[in-house]
């Protein structure tokens, strides 16, 4: 990652960054103004590229995104702008109808106005322990601004923390979300929803709670909904034990809430350092496997889930 605060000596910002795993490569390089719409105001343009492998397919993706922001005080955010998406997948496990198959073979793309708003009265960024945070997003895909998926997209997030003094923090959570197909489309398999992992249903590796196709493997969703609860209590020092439950259901269809729903109960350990907590989390699936082929499963990672 670097970062020049004084681009072409205007006080512009050049953020680049790269980043690689097992299973992803990739950058993006970001210009941003900060200061010639007014105070509290900025716009930039970033492009990007990504190269995935995700549970049931691999991808390869590339993003242009013009957008500007408003922040009208300490807890409220508006942004908004023009996001171009050009994606393929390949390497697909699951099984497709073939003329569903046929429709998305390739690249596909993207492209429309989005607009996302926040409001945030957490009292820490990295490790709250009071307050609450809402976020809504829309985001337009159209062929009249270079689009080959016709949809729109809908996204409502939630989250509230409870202080209990000496008895740590209780944290609620949920997430909703569809994307609506139209024009005849068909939505590609990198452009559906799935849980499980990490930051949704943690009983489910990656993307493991979906639908399935007839041999077990995920084919993703167009309408989504998840809710948590955990409770962080003091251990000793900066040490930090959970307990939670997770509940969460991917639909086929948009705004259809009939999917099966997965479950995960679990415990955990964090260590809260000065850039966020580190954690590791162990939890058990009561309920169906869907995707999954174990009840239990470990998640290491950095932040909270929510």
């Amino acid at each position: 990652h670097y970062k020049d605060f004084n681009l072409f000596g205007q006080g512009r910002v050049l953020r680049l960054q790269g980043l690689a795993s097992f299973k992803t490569f990739g950058g993006e390089v970001t210009v941003e103004d900060p200061w010639v719409l007014g105070q509290g105001n900025r716009m930039w343009i970033t492009l990007g590229a990504v190269e995935r492998e995700e549970q049931f397919y691999d991808y390869t993706a590339f993003t242009v995104e013009l957008a500007l922001e408003r922040r009208f005080d300490r807890h409220q955010r508006l942004w908004g702008g023009y996001q171009f998406r050009l994606e393929e997948a390949r390497n697909l496990s699951a099984v497709l109808p073939p003329d569903e198959q046929e429709k998305i073979d390739g690249f596909q793309r993207s492209a429309g106005p989005f607009v996302r708003y926040r409001y945030d009265q957490r009292d820490d960024l990295f490790t709250p322990t009071k307050g609450w945070v809402a976020e809504a997003a829309g985001k337009w895909s159209t062929p009249i601004l270079g689009a080959s998926l016709s949809f729109l997209e809908l996204e409502l997030r939630a989250s509230w923390y409870v202080n209990l003094s000496s008895w740590g923090v209780l944290a609620l959570g949920g997430h909703v979300g569809s994307r609506t197909p139209y024009d005849g489309t068909t939505m590609p398999i990198q452009q559906r929803y799935f849980l499980g992992g990490q930051l949704t249903v943690r009983s489910f590796d990656q993307d493991q709670l979906t639908p399935t196709d007839p041999f077990g493997n995920g084919v993703g969703g167009l309408t989504y909904a998840w809710g948590g609860a955990e409770w962080r209590m003091p251990l000793f020092d900066i040490v930090h034990g959970a307990l939670f439950a997770d509940v969460g259901q991917v639909s086929l269809d948009p705004w259809s809430f009939d999917g099966e729903v997965g479950y995960g109960v679990g415990a955990g350990l964090r260590l809260y350092t000065p850039v966020g907590p580190v954690r590791v989390d162990g939890a058990y699936n009561p309920g169906p496997l869907l995707a999954a082929s174990q009840r239990w499963q470990i998640h290491f990672s950095f932040g909270f889930t929510f």
